[in-house]
């Protein structure tokens, strides 16, 4: 967002990552963020489902 705002030009002063946060807290904007990926390993991916019997 700050690189956005910066490389747009239309403000006449540069803004910070400190600036940016403050107003999406006040305003309760919310960054999208990518999800880190689940490492699993081969024998955990073909391991049998355990169902429970009652």
């Amino acid at each position: 967002m700050v690189r956005l705002l910066n490389k747009e030009g239309r403000l006449s002063y540069r803004v910070g990552i400190k600036r940016v946060s403050r107003i999406m807290k006040i305003n309760g904007i919310r960054a999208d963020y990518r999800q880190p990926k689940i490492k699993r390993t081969a024998r955990e991916q073909n391991k049998p489902i355990k169902m429970k019997t009652y």
